[in-house]
């Protein structure tokens, strides 16, 4: 019986370390491609890391592909990482020098493509490559964020939108300087810009404040006679979707944030083409309770 719990023990066991080796990177490695403005390889580039405040590079540098002399590998051990900046210094005779600042995590390997601009260009050298964006969001008291969207723009168009699971999500993003909104029924909208230019992934925090509401009270008839069971569905401009139903005198309430809203009332659930009520153009603006009686009109059979 010992024999065979310490040979199940084993298989666990060995099961284990393979799920943590499938997990490690072992080496990890950033790579450079040093072209001209047209994407042809340049191969007399120079790449150098230097230190801004401490060096963590543990002697290890950017070293020249023999068969591609334009391309450059940093390799590191897993474990390793650059904890704060290091300035990034790539040049070459004719050409412009270009520099940024390099951080890393431990198993990020990176691909880096630098395009030198000619000495005489009026141009400057460009740089393209990916940074991790990891985003967690709740709101000021700590409510969590369960239908929260991420807009991320360039300043001219829409770059991504991404649905957020519980407020949280990370996803790759090209260098450069964006303007980030996070969207969350009962919220107010966070705006705020976000400057990935260096090479660096990062992880941001922002917490969302309520915003402000009134009530939405009122009730519903047909005829003049009360629904009980009415169902009114609300939308915002932004497709946020509210929903409530009357009680047994015909009464409904619902709290709403400010917006302007598109109301729909029918008898029931079941109701198509029947007695119904719109209003496409609702304003909640002020604090407080805000009546809506609603008559509803009969359309036909349902």
């Amino acid at each position: 019986m010992k024999i065979l719990q310490i040979l199940v023990l084993i298989i666990l066991l060995g099961g284990f370390s393979n799920f943590v080796n499938a997990q490690a990177c072992g080496k990890y490695r950033i790579n450079i491609k040093v072209q001209n403005e047209s994407g042809e390889p340049i191969d007399n580039a120079l790449v150098q890391l230097l230190p801004i405040t401490k060096d963590e590079t543990r002697g290890s540098k950017f070293e020249r592909n023999n068969t591609d002399l334009s391309n450059f590998t940093l390799t590191f051990l897993e474990g390793q990482g650059l904890s704060e900046f290091h300035r990034l210094k790539i040049s070459a005779d004719g050409y412009k020098t270009a520099e940024n600042e390099l951080k890393i995590v431990s198993c990020d390997n990176k691909t880096i493509i630098v395009k030198l601009a000619k000495t005489s260009s009026s141009n400057e050298p460009v740089w393209n490559f990916e940074n991790r964006i990891e985003l967690e969001a709740a709101g000021e008291n700590g409510e969590n964020l369960e239908s929260s969207w991420v807009i991320v723009t360039d300043g001219e168009k829409i770059v991504t939108q991404l649905k957020m699971e519980n407020g949280y999500i990370n996803f790759m993003l090209k260098n450069g300087v964006y303007d980030f909104q996070i969207k969350e029924k009962g919220f107010q909208t966070k705006k705020f810009k976000v400057n990935a230019a260096k090479i660096a992934g990062q992880t941001i925090k922002v917490k969302l404040k309520k915003a402000p509401s009134a009530v939405l009270a009122g009730t519903v008839k047909l005829d003049k006679k009360i629904i009980a069971g009415a169902v009114i569905k609300i939308r915002d401009e932004a497709y946020n979707e509210y929903f409530v139903k009357t009680d047994d005198k015909g009464k409904y309430r619902i709290t709403l944030p400010f917006a302007k809203y598109f109301i729909y009332s029918t008898v029931n659930d079941k109701c198509w083409m029947c007695a119904e009520y719109y209003n496409n153009d609702f304003l909640i603006n002020k604090e407080g309770e805000i009546n809506l009686d609603i008559d509803l009109v009969f359309m036909g059979e349902g």
